[in-house]
């Protein structure tokens, strides 16, 4: 009996273990998922891919435009195939932020990111959560771009903040750090509400219309230095306590406002010999905080995007211009990228040119609307995309004129018909006149025309004579001049005889006369000669 109690509790034992060793869990590695594209299994929205992912998994977006809000809940990497072209619009009607991450380790990049919200909501939201990254993306044209909110150890990287209510806000976050990144045209750059300890440096903030950067309500022991800030209404506020520099000879911000000199160097700024710092401090608005080593020339960073993009349609051509950015980064322009597309928000990469100001597409078809962008390029790296522009290539119509004859004249025997013809967007191939409802004639010339009119070909009277150009696709709209034509026998002059009048004129009528007379005698006579030669032999005989 013990022995079988022995072996059910040893059966039961080694079947627990199994179990134990069945139910353990395996090891999970990472997946890639695909959104868009034309792979097979490919998701159509990025939010599907994210409901179907595990932690850790990276989800790769390509190219295009994506009109969805994107929630993310659990670590993962959501990559887009490029800032320019893959962009996520969470559409004006959205009263949200576009991109909410509600995990930490996650990371976004190599997006655009746009019309996040209605209000004041907008482009990216990072709401309670620890080290996520957002770097290589554009967000524009929403209430806030990227706001940050109880959160810590985030990292904002290589990102353009442009055209919105405020550009980056964080609020009672701290250990960010924000680097290397264009924060410009703003209503607010860049904004810390009960922020501390948190770091900025190496940003180009520029062109904001009230504040670059503003601290306040207790957001102190940040540290900012190695910044450019550039045009802004006010440069910078700060009413807690903040350090602005790096100490020497490191330096703090370079400010193009600052108008000290450089004649010293050292921790004091008073040895002998400039040093690229400043000689006396930069003093920031709002309480006491200083830039203690105001930099005098600008750190390099990407140049911001270029401006007033502008194009003008031509026959099967776009011209493009555009403005230099107002700032290049403190590195010269070497490149422009332009980017073209037939969907809003899809532009793709079409052609890197030098630094020039304008290009002329021709790879394009009438009839066809076309979007554009244009991005700078410097010894940093590729800046942010322009505002964007359209156009749609359309042939011009050529034009023609009669100049001469003038309406209503009498012309007749030959004469000479000219006029001017050109064509705004090409070349006037050949001019063609008509007579009333004749045939197309080809004139000698074209910018410049002439056409020798037999007028004794028509009849006299009112006629009209049309015109047109072509260039080689249309023709101009007819033109039309209407003339009298009189080829009748000319009156003599005043002075002159008439016809009537002069000697010849007789002569020649009496010699036709006589001439005339001398045929009818010799018809009369040959009548008579047949006559008698018809009558019968013996009515010869009988007469006497």
């Amino acid at each position: 009996m013990k022995k079988a109690s022995l072996t059910i509790i040893l059966l039961v034992l080694v079947t627990m273990c199994f179990t134990t060793i069945t139910f353990l869990p395996e090891s999970v590695e990472a997946s890639a998922l695909y959104v868009g594209g034309t792979g097979p299994g490919n998701y159509t929205t990025i939010q599907g891919a994210i409901d179907d992912a595990d932690s850790d998994d990276t989800i790769h977006v390509y190219s295009g435009t994506y009109h969805e809000q994107v929630l993310i809940w659990e670590p993962l990497s959501l990559v887009g195939e490029d800032r320019d072209t893959t962009i996520i619009d969470g559409g004006p009607a959205l009263d949200d932020f576009a991109v909410v991450v509600l995990a930490d380790r996650v990371t976004i990049t190599g997006f655009t990111i746009t019309s996040g919200g209605g209000g004041f909501e907008g482009g990216v939201f990072l709401n309670s959560v620890l080290d996520c990254t957002l770097t290589d993306i554009s967000v524009s044209d929403t209430g806030y771009g990227i706001e940050i909110k109880h959160s810590t150890g985030n990292t904002i990287a290589n990102v353009v903040v442009m055209n919105n209510w405020y550009g980056i806000r964080l609020m009672s976050s701290g250990d960010n750090t924000i680097a290397n990144s264009t924060v410009s045209n703003n209503k607010e750059g860049i904004q810390f509400i009960y922020s501390n300890t948190n770091t900025i440096t190496n940003n180009t903030v520029s062109h904001n219309d009230e504040d670059g950067i503003r601290l306040h309500f207790d957001s102190s022991n940040n540290i900012i230095y190695h910044n450019n800030f550039i045009g802004n209404t006010n440069q910078a506020y700060d009413d807690g306590t903040n350090l602005w520099d790096d100490g020497y000879p490191s330096g703090g911000n370079y400010w193009n406002d600052y108008m000290g000199s450089d004649e010293k160097s050292g921790p004091n700024q008073d040895q002998p010999g400039s040093d690229e710092i400043g000689d006396v401090p930069y003093d920031i608005q709002g309480g006491t905080n200083k830039d203690r080593y105001p930099l005098v020339y600008p750190t390099p960073t990407v140049p911001i995007a270029p401006t007033g993009l502008m194009t003008i349609a031509g026959n099967e051509q776009v011209t493009l211009t555009w403005s230099a950015p107002f700032y290049d980064g403190g590195s010269p322009i070497t490149n422009y990228i332009i980017y073209r597309g037939t969907v809003p928000n899809e532009e793709t990469l079409l052609v890197t040119i030098g630094n020039v100001l304008t290009y002329v597409d021709i790879g394009v078809t009438n009839g066809v609307t076309y979007y554009y962008k244009v991005a700078a390029v410097n010894g940093v790296g590729k800046g942010t995309s322009s505002t964007r522009a359209s156009a749609t290539p359309v042939n011009l119509f050529p034009v023609c004129n009669i100049t001469a004859p003038m309406p209503g004249i009498t012309v007749s025997a030959i004469h000479t018909i000219t006029g001017t013809a050109n064509d705004t967007d090409g070349t006037v191939e050949s001019v063609e006149i008509r007579i009333d409802d004749g045939q197309w004639m080809q004139v000698t010339g074209t910018t410049s025309w002439t056409y020798d009119w037999n007028t004794t070909t028509v009849s006299d009277g009112n006629h009209t004579i049309y015109a047109r150009s072509y260039d080689g696709t249309n023709h101009s709209d007819e033109v039309d001049v209407s003339v009298v034509v009189d080829n009748a026998i000319p009156q003599p002059q005043e002075g002159e005889e008439s016809i009537f009048e002069q000697i010849w004129f007789w002569v020649a009528i009496v010699v036709v006369i006589a001439i005339l007379l001398l045929l009818f005698i010799l018809v009369r006579r040959r009548k008579e000669s047949r006559a008698e030669k018809q009558l019968p032999e013996t009515q010869i005989q009988e007469e006497p």
